[in-house]
């Protein structure tokens, strides 16, 4: 058994002097390979420091009176957090709301007008914007029910983010309506 394995071995060497062009040449591919792969990485890694990314929320604002039967909803906050490697200014946090057709939104825009963020959310920093109930409620009930809800972002280098809240309907029936 040992004898076979010594003549096998034996053909695999005497075959590769014969064909060193071959082997070569399939060495070179690996190297180019492995380089290529290696050039990738390092890409990937010098970026790491200049990541973008703004983390989208919703939360339900409550009023709890003087028991905790008598609570009411204040209003409805939209949070933005930066998750991200760098400072990241806000151009508009808030609502949208889907129209009647393909793709397109309308923005809710705050009654006191803090749809945005002065100065750059540096990472893990956040912004929110407070939607108080009654004008949410006078805004939507105007509104076709079967429309949608959004939370939305959009940052002042053109990235924009959003993520479904609910129907006109869900939210109106939140307040008994």
């Amino acid at each position: 058994m040992l004898q076979k394995g010594v003549m096998k071995m034996n053909y695999i060497i005497q075959w590769c002097n014969e064909n060193n062009g071959f082997i070569s040449a399939v060495l070179s591919f690996l190297t180019v390979l492995i380089s290529v792969i290696a050039i990738a990485i390092s890409i990937k890694m010098a970026r790491l420091p200049f990541k973008k990314k703004l983390k989208l929320s919703g939360t339900i604002g409550y009023v709890i009176g003087d028991d905790i039967d008598s609570m009411e909803i204040a209003g409805f906050y939209v949070n933005v957090c930066n998750i991200g490697n760098r400072p990241v200014s806000v151009k508009f946090l808030g609502f949208i709301i889907s129209k009647d057709g393909a793709g397109k939104f309308d923005r809710f825009y705050n009654i006191d007008g803090t749809n945005s963020c002065e100065s750059p959310l540096m990472p893990t920093e956040s912004f929110e914007v407070l939607y108080p109930a009654e004008g949410l409620i006078r805004s939507l009930q105007r509104i076709n029910r079967k429309r949608i809800l959004y939370y939305f972002i959009e940052d002042t280098e053109g990235g924009t983010q959003r993520k479904r809240f609910d129907s006109v309907d869900g939210v109106l029936r939140q307040f008994g309506l």
